[in-house]
């Protein structure tokens, strides 16, 4: 075997948000290089590529300290560094907890920095000449294809969407023990993209399913206005008090957040138990001694709307026993009306009870029958979705009446 490297070019399918610890300029900054720009460290990739192994493999790989005894690690990865940053592409992104009444409870407030989806990154992963051909293939066939699939994100907030890359690869290999081998790998610097140039790999890895997943995929149509509201800071003319969240781009979005807190409630409202709920959708103690949380077992995209159009409508509240308009009541808001998007959701199907899976495909049906609406103002109407008459929902890409999925006793795992 000889002395091996790959070029991972990452690109962000969704925004990242890695944290730097720091509270600056917001309650979650984001980790930034001497230059002030977003990168990914080898650390956080390094953890993420081993969380998908067996705890043998992970010590092999990855390298352990046990007491006195240690293995360094066989497999080097390197930090993803900013290819195309911007100024501008890191936003903030707000959030808050609301209760069974979708109101926003008190001190649940609290914003963080990502880094714009579109942003590409480049990462590198060396083995050394004493490498093993199954470390070779697990960096080909299960590292980079949960990355690109999405089996596996980047940063916090994984299973709200945020964090979801597509990747390309570009591998180069050297035989320490010829001459123009040895050689060739001691002019090569594997910093200089000139070095790559003849190697370029354009096919993206396959975008593989697991087994232990369903992916339903929801095309939908909007019945009117969507309110994911942000706050306009700059002053001037004709500058609404609240406006359609978006994309630096200005493609409108709604993040992984609201479906998530959506579906949360209307499970609620089905007379669920709240551990069940907790279970299903994750959680953190706000119990300050006790500090305990869970994973989500339930994954939601953040959605882009396409095809449809913004406007800026001016509002005011009316007084209900005098009709007329209450003082300081008025505002302007930009939302934006009969678009399209998909939604994505995963399930872990080995570890949710078949009554919890029934009750998202419920709530599916809801969505896609315009009973539940996600975002703000929906009591006046905002939030409703349709499915697309075009198109039909699938899992793991096969198309489903869901419909039947609820009448049946199983779920479809394909």
């Amino acid at each position: 075997m000889g002395h091996l490297y790959y070029r991972l070019k990452i690109k962000l399918d969704s925004p990242m948000s890695i944290g730097s610890g720091k509270e600056t300029e917001t309650d979650g900054d984001i980790i930034l290089n001497s230059n002030n720009e977003p990168y990914i460290p080898g650390t956080s990739l390094a953890g993420i590529y081993r969380s998908l192994f067996d705890k043998e493999k992970q010590e092999t790989f990855f390298g352990y300290i046990d007491g006195e005894k240690h293995l360094q690690s066989p497999i080097i990865v390197y930090d993803g560094q900013c290819l195309n940053y911007n100024r501008g592409d890191i936003s903030n992104r707000d959030s808050v907890k609301l209760d069974e009444y979708k109101v926003a409870e008190t001190g649940a407030k609290f914003d963080f920095q990502i880094a714009e989806t579109g942003l590409e990154f480049v990462s590198y992963i060396e083995l050394d000449k004493n490498h093993t051909k199954e470390m070779e293939n697990a960096i080909e066939n299960i590292i980079l294809p949960a990355l690109n699939s999405g089996k596996i994100s980047l940063g916090h907030k994984t299973t709200r969407g945020y964090g979801k890359v597509s990747v390309i690869y570009q591998k180069k290999e050297f035989d320490l023990d010829t001459d123009c081998g040895l050689n060739c790998w001691l002019d090569f610097d594997m910093f200089d993209d000139n070095n790559w140039s003849t190697d370029e790999k354009d096919e993206l890895i396959p975008k593989k399913y697991t087994t232990d997943f369903e992916i339903i995929k929801i095309p939908l149509v909007q019945k009117g206005a969507v309110s994911i509201r942000r706050y306009v800071t700059n002053a001037g003319e004709n500058q609404p008090d609240y406006e359609q969240l978006t994309l630096k781009d200005e493609r409108p979005v709604i993040p992984g957040t609201s479906w998530a807190g959506a579906f949360r409630h209307r499970i609620a409202g089905y007379g669920v138990e709240n551990q069940k709920i907790n279970d299903l959708f994750g959680y953190i103690s706000t119990n300050r001694a006790i500090k305990e949380s869970k994973k989500s077992k339930i994954y939601f995209s953040e959605t882009i709307l396409l095809d449809g159009e913004s406007k800026q409508i001016t509002r005011n509240s009316i007084d209900r026993f005098s009709a007329g308009t209450k003082e300081g009541a008025l505002f302007t808001e930009r939302t934006y009306y009969n678009g399209k998007t998909e939604l994505e959701i995963r399930l872990n199907t080995n570890d949710i009870d078949i009554l919890m899976i029934k009750l998202v495909y419920a709530c599916v049906l809801d969505l896609c029958l315009g009973y539940l609406a996600v975002g703000g103002l929906t009591a006046v109407g905002h939030g409703m979705f349709e499915l697309d008459k075009n198109r039909n929902i699938t899992i793991n890409d096969k198309e489903v009446d869901i419909r039947e999925k609820l009448k049946g006793g199983e779920c479809t795992n394909a």
